[in-house]
């Protein structure tokens, strides 16, 4: 074992009076560590550098490839994409808190040092990161930070493709035995799985229909393989129709659905096909807007539940390691480092085998702040409306049914909060469907209004 300084250490460990020492971690000194006693793991600093075994190509990064953007982010510098990855660990560089010393010792009972994942660990990696202090952070809810929103392989940050990676350990999850690198890369996406069916309370007893757009047959087949009771390949254009065929094939109407495609229309065909009072997880990521049939979910009294990213590694990495799922059949092709841009052409073909107010009013009934306003500008709004209020409204009831209203109650909403859709208005509106996404907002209609603090709460 061998020290090292480290300098400029941002994090809890500043506010302390105390002497900050870095220990390297390498091969030979795998596996020892300290238990943390006095120190908690929140005020501990650890990087790890990571060899990359297996990186996987997601839909994202072969638009990327071909785009040079992320969505409305345009990409004008060469960096690495992949944020789905698994890799060893070549080293990690612990920073260590020494009580009242002004030099190093190593006695136990002087320096504390949390477990971390340490050299020769095979690990999954989280491409994202977060703050663990803001209010989402300590609801649970590290997906939608306030204040950290880095994700790793999105043009903005370099991502797996690479040699060698340092990051923090802390997302760097421990692979079991049972699971091999292959499908550690496979974690991330699997993640997004948990997270989605986490947002429709899938459970035992509950129907679920699962949408995708340009699907092919073969694909249906697999799905089939791996746990679908029932598949349906439709090419028409009719919804009335599509949702008696899907009613046909399950028997019923769905309880949950998840869109994963982002196509206008697939978004369509899950508000008609779901059960009145039902659950529509919208997981697919695409335009900034859309046409949405809000009548119709008002009317259907269906709640839209958002997902934006992932969570819960270790469900994940457990439903693997016992058997419960099989990730093996989806890993169709394999290259090395120095054919990426073949992979990326083989990943974007899309061949068949290529997996992947009245304010014054309201003040005396109750109203504790009142804004009147006539700007058009969202952005300037919502900051009225937060500067006003000393924070971001956790719930927004919206009752007009005004197109521009409900994009402002989509803007100012805390990321993780609720839109009560009260107002009943046009049969369709044009909807900010990506920053529903991005803030994981849900957005829950209501047609009785004895029925509004229940479904805000």
């Amino acid at each position: 074992m061998k020290y090292k300084f480290v300098k400029n250490v941002t994090s809890p460990i500043d506010q302390l009076n105390t002497f900050v020492l870095g220990v390297t971690h390498n091969n030979t000194a795998a596996g020892k560590s300290c238990d943390a006693t006095e120190i908690a793991s929140s005020s501990m600093v650890r990087d790890v550098r990571l060899s990359m075994k297996t990186v996987g190509l997601c839909g994202s990064d072969t638009y990327m490839y071909k785009n040079a953007s992320h969505g409305s982010h345009p990409i004008t510098e060469p960096t690495p994409v992949g944020h789905e990855a698994s890799g060893v660990v070549a080293e990690s560089i612990v920073v260590l808190l020494k009580m009242n010393h002004p030099a190093p010792r190593t006695q136990k009972s002087q320096i504390h040092i949390c477990k971390a994942v340490l050299g020769r660990d095979r690990v999954a990696l989280e491409p994202g990161a977060a703050c663990h202090k803001c209010k989402s952070c300590l609801r649970g809810q590290p997906s939608v930070c306030l204040v950290e929103q880095t994700y790793l392989g999105r043009g903005l940050e370099v991502g797996y493709i690479r040699r060698e990676h340092v990051m923090k350990a802390d997302y760097c999850h421990r692979l079991p035995a049972e699971i091999s690198d292959e499908e550690g890369a496979f974690m991330e996406p699997l993640a997004v799985a948990v997270h989605d069916c986490r947002r429709g309370e899938v459970g035992a007893g509950k129907s679920v229909l699962i949408l995708g757009a340009d699907i092919i047959e073969s694909r249906l087949k697999l799905a089939k393989e791996l746990g679908a009771t029932h598949t349906l390949l439709t090419t028409s254009r009719d919804l009335e129709s599509i949702a008696k065929q899907i009613h046909d094939v399950m028997g019923e109407m769905p309880d949950v659905t998840l869109e994963c495609s982002a196509n206008n229309f697939c978004l369509r065909i899950a508000v008609a096909a779901t059960v009145p009072s039902g659950c529509v997880v919208l997981v697919g990521y695409g335009e900034h807007e859309c046409t949405f049939p809000i009548a119709e979910v008002v009317e259907k009294q269906i709640d839209l539940r958002p997902c934006f990213r992932y969570d819960r590694y270790p469900i994940a990495i457990d439903l693997i390691k016992y058997g419960r799922l099989n990730v093996k059949p989806l890993i169709t092709h394999r290259f090395p480092l120095k054919s990426t841009s073949a992979a990326m052409e083989k990943s974007a073909s899309r061949e068949p085998d290529i997996i992947e107010s009245r304010l014054k009013l309201a003040k005396e009934l109750g109203a504790t702040h009142t804004l009147l306003t006539s700007s058009r500008d969202l952005e300037s709004i919502a900051k009225q409306i937060h500067d006003v209020m000393g924070e971001m409204p956790d719930v927004t009831l919206e009752c007009s049914a005004n197109n521009f209203c409900l994009r402002i109650a989509v803007a100012a909403t805390v990321p993780s909060g609720c839109v009560v859709l009260v107002g009943y208005g046009e049969h369709e509106c044009t909807f900010p469907i990506v920053e529903v996404v991005e803030k994981q907002i849900d957005l829950r209609p209501m047609v009785d209004v004895r029925e509004v603090s229940g479904l805000a709460a």
